[in-house]
């Protein structure tokens, strides 16, 4: 896989509770543009911790929408690597589809 192409994984199927782990191989870098869940309910947290990721001013405790939307998506801008990378924890209460699309950015 060459810099400036498409990775994505849409239709895995994530247990209630389970997280859709979100990793470039090592040595990788991505650009992830769209997080995507069947239904709502999905969190989206760091892979060192099991709380959601806050917004607020300053880092402040503003929870971010637990929701990936109410269609089913989220626009992102995030960069992940291999030791920095993201999970979407499954709270829909049911096993759903989930996954996301990137750009390869560094090989």
């Amino acid at each position: 896989m060459a810099i400036d192409d498409v990775v994505s994984d849409f239709e895995e199927q994530i247990t209630s509770g389970s997280n859709k782990t979100i990793q470039p191989a090592a040595g990788d870098e991505w650009l992830v543009t769209q997080l995507v869940g069947e239904s709502q309910g999905w969190t989206l947290r760091s892979h060192t911790d099991s709380g959601d990721f806050t917004g607020g001013v300053y880092g402040g405790a503003t929870a971010v929408q637990t929701s990936i939307g109410r269609h089913g998506h989220r626009r992102v801008n995030l960069f992940l690597t291999n030791s920095e990378y993201i999970r979407l924890n499954n709270g829909t209460g049911g096993t759903v589809n989930a996954g996301y699309s990137a750009i390869k950015t560094k090989d």
